[in-house]
């Protein structure tokens, strides 16, 4: 992050702690049209932006705009992907975790097919850390198990499984895959994956 941008980004956190989100979002989009087009600053201004918008659209008490709010944090992940708009385009290790928020808003919006592609891309990707792959591999389960595909949808349960870094991470993939073993009416094992569900950390 370039110095410009930390002092940006200070400056909001200090002068507007008490401001609406909307203000907040008026106030970071007015900043962003006022770099020119070629600043280097624009994209991760424009990431900031969009994980704004995205974070305001699943706040519990989200207003009535939540759907256009999630389209403009799409619009926004996309122009740094693809280097829109005058921004360059996203690499490595960055372009995996904006492809991760890219699905986790496109699945808000219930474009799940979509979703789903890019949740592929960031689960066979050698750069992303181990959480992010287990939560990419837990929602292509998700999604296989929506689709009434048990058998694809096993498989990623048991890899989002084999990705946990500790009991509590785990927990709740026990918990979908006893579930999804008692839609299959396989018993036997769904009770033994809901006990793992039950474990405690230590």
């Amino acid at each position: 992050m370039s110095l410009k941008l930390f002092t940006y980004s200070i400056f909001f956190l200090i002068a507007f702690p008490t401001f609406g989100d909307d203000y907040l979002i008026e106030e970071m989009e007015s900043l962003r049209s006022s770099l020119d087009q070629n600043d280097p600053d624009r994209s991760e201004l424009s990431l900031r932006l969009a994980d704004l918008y995205f974070d305001v659209s699943i706040q519990e008490n989200a207003d009535k705009n939540i759907i256009e709010k999630r389209k403009k944090a799409l619009s926004l992940y996309l122009d740094v992907l693809n280097g829109r708009d005058g921004i360059t385009a996203a690499k490595g290790k960055k372009a995996d975790i904006i492809r991760f928020q890219i699905a986790r808003v496109l699945n808000k919006l219930h474009r799940v097919d979509e979703a789903k592609k890019y949740y592929f891309k960031v689960f066979n990707s050698k750069l992303v850390e181990k959480k992010v792959k287990r939560e990419a591999a837990f929602s292509l389960a998700e999604y296989y198990e929506e689709k009434v595909v048990f058998k694809k949808s096993d498989e990623y349960y048991v890899k989002a499984i084999s990705l946990c870094e500790n009991v509590t991470s785990c927990n709740y993939a026990h918990y979908k895959r006893a579930w999804l073993h008692y839609k299959e009416v396989k018993i036997e094992t769904a009770i033994k994956e809901l006990k793992l569900s039950l474990y405690e950390a230590d």
